[in-house]
């Protein structure tokens, strides 16, 4: 018998203390989408697709333009920094893209020139590869699944206590 009593009276503590079903659902019962390239085919019921802007290819073509244009800014602070002549031309490798080509026109040797029309070519084709992953998106299939969330709760009842168990699907 005070077994009993002591079982009731802990379990009407927990009850009391327990936090209100369903007051953290927002919070844990929240699933991700899931996003797979589409390929063609039949799309799920419970799916939809989205046209997206083409990341890698954004993420390529930005890579392909700061590589040489960091080189660019190197050479420029080296040969054109604070309180010092620039050579000709150098002063335009500080402007991505076009900057190269305009240090290509006043460069005073052949080589030079070369090397200004590569670097300048590379940032060109990066920029171009940008523009095209933002111009022509890709498809993709997203879909989210149902959140399930499961709360088990202390509950009271006249000559005892048990607990009790709630499932939703949202």
């Amino acid at each position: 018998m005070k077994a009993l009593f002591l079982g009731t009276a802990t379990a009407a503590i927990a009850a009391s203390l327990a936090l209100p079903a369903f007051a953290d659902d927002a919070k844990a019962g929240y699933s991700p989408p899931h996003v797979v390239d589409y390929t063609g085919g039949r799309v799920p019921e419970y799916a939809h697709l989205e046209e997206r802007p083409n990341t890698k290819l954004i993420e390529l073509g930005l890579a392909v333009v700061a590589a040489p244009y960091t080189l660019s800014v190197l050479y420029a602070l080296g040969t054109c920094g604070a309180q010092m002549d620039c050579r000709s031309g150098s002063q335009w490798l500080y402007i991505p893209v076009v900057g190269p080509f305009m240090t290509a026109a006043q460069a005073p040797t052949t080589g030079g020139q070369a090397l200004s029309v590569f670097d300048g070519a590379l940032q060109l084709i990066g920029a171009g590869l940008a523009v095209a992953g933002v111009m022509m998106p890709r498809s993709v299939v997203v879909w989210q699944d149902l959140a399930t969330t499961l709360h088990v709760a202390p509950e009271v009842v006249p000559g005892g206590a048990g607990l009790s168990v709630t499932m939703t699907s949202m």
